[in-house]
């Protein structure tokens, strides 16, 4: 059970990913700051999360990614741990995160495992990262990689995910091209050529 009672904004808010990822699509969920992107996504992972528990089922869990600013991946496990009992957060990032991965890839982390990683972070491994195939991948302030020239942008691109979303309290700060680089990162195709 989700350990927060959503706002009725944030009720709306998730039941909009849960309907868009549900649906195929990758949404982009532009808050101002400080309204509760973080605690709307988590709820979304947790419903996910408990829907995928089956006593008889021997696979290991689908695991999730966030990719966020360094100054944000201590909160990202920090709600997680607070909020969503059913996600097990570890933070992908430092001398030892390979062996968290690993851990977390063959199940022994337990529960549904939450990859939190930076955007500096996969752009160093991102040849490891994009081995998987994430239940989801979300990236967060995702206004850091809205630029289709950066190597950040292309290392984003080469990631596998079943459902993708994004979230952003500035998803377009100079031009509409920035918006274009983040429906087609979330949604690639749906926009056609630039």
């Amino acid at each position: 059970r989700f350990a927060a009672t959503l706002r009725p904004y944030q009720r709306r808010g998730f039941a909009w990913l849960e309907a868009a990822t549900s649906e195929g699509f990758g949404p982009l969920l532009a808050d101002d700051m400080g309204l509760g992107k973080t605690i709307q996504a988590l709820a979304l992972l947790q419903s996910r999360a408990l829907d995928q528990v089956d006593p008889s089922d021997s696979r290991e869990p689908a695991i999730s990614l966030v990719v966020a600013p360094p100054s944000t991946l201590e909160n990202w496990r920090h709600e997680s741990l607070k909020l969503a009992p059913a996600l097990t957060p570890i933070i992908y990032h430092g001398a030892t995160r390979a062996e968290r991965l690993d851990d977390a890839a063959a199940g022994r982390a337990g529960g549904a495992p939450l990859l939190i990683t930076s955007y500096q972070t996969l752009l160093k491994d991102v040849e490891r990262l994009s081995q998987l195939e994430w239940d989801h991948l979300i990236f967060d302030e995702i206004q850091q990689i809205k630029n289709l020239r950066t190597k950040s942008y292309r290392a984003a691109r080469t990631l596998t995910a079943r459902r993708r979303l994004a979230l952003s309290g500035t998803p377009v700060e100079n031009s509409s091209l920035e918006l274009y680089a983040v429906v087609d990162l979330l949604n690639p195709g749906f926009l056609g050529s630039r």
